[in-house]
């Protein structure tokens, strides 16, 4: 036998694998997954780095605009700090780990209750220049705009994870 052939003996055999063991695609249309999520509101979070994941959850979870009559309302709290990883010869920090945490609440808005419940967290590293303030500020702002990026796509796919575990 070929090694064509055997690669796509081996290709047909993967995929009736996934088939059978209830893999399901998380968007796929049966589930309404994008119908789902965007039905859901989301609040308005504090401060500036609230506002930037909520600008990014309005992107992932709202594209056509905020819904008329959303089923969900999604509570956040942000919250954003940085640590000492690394340190110089001279005590100086060479690296900072900037921690971005998430507190998720997903209320269901005919019933009242909370559906969701969720802690997430984004770090993400940087180097601390010991030359130039403003280099270290700019560095750390970007840092800060990835975790919190990076954090609204943990948010956009518990949600969606949430809504494909619903039965219809």
């Amino acid at each position: 036998m070929s090694l064509s052939k055997t690669l796509r003996a081996l290709s047909v055999l993967a995929i009736s694998l996934l088939s059978g063991c209830g893999f399901r695609p998380l968007y796929g249309p049966q589930l309404k997954t994008t119908q789902d999520l965007s039905n859901i509101k989301v609040m308005i979070i504090a401060d500036r780095d609230g506002q930037n994941l909520r600008n990014h959850l309005l992107d992932l979870l709202n594209p056509y605009g905020v819904p008329c009559h959303p089923e969900y309302i999604l509570d956040t709290k942000l919250t954003t700090g940085s640590v000492e990883v690394g340190v110089r010869r001279d005590a100086t920090t060479s690296r900072k780990e900037l921690v971005a945490t998430a507190f998720l609440n997903l209320r269901n808005i005919e019933s009242g209750q909370i559906v969701l419940t969720k802690v997430l967290t984004s770090k993400n590293t940087y180097t601390a220049m010991d030359t130039n303030y403003y280099t270290n500020v700019v560095t750390e702002d970007y840092a800060k705009e990835e975790a919190i990026r990076d954090l609204s796509y943990k948010i956009q796919l518990i949600l969606a994870e949430y809504f494909g575990n619903q039965t219809p």
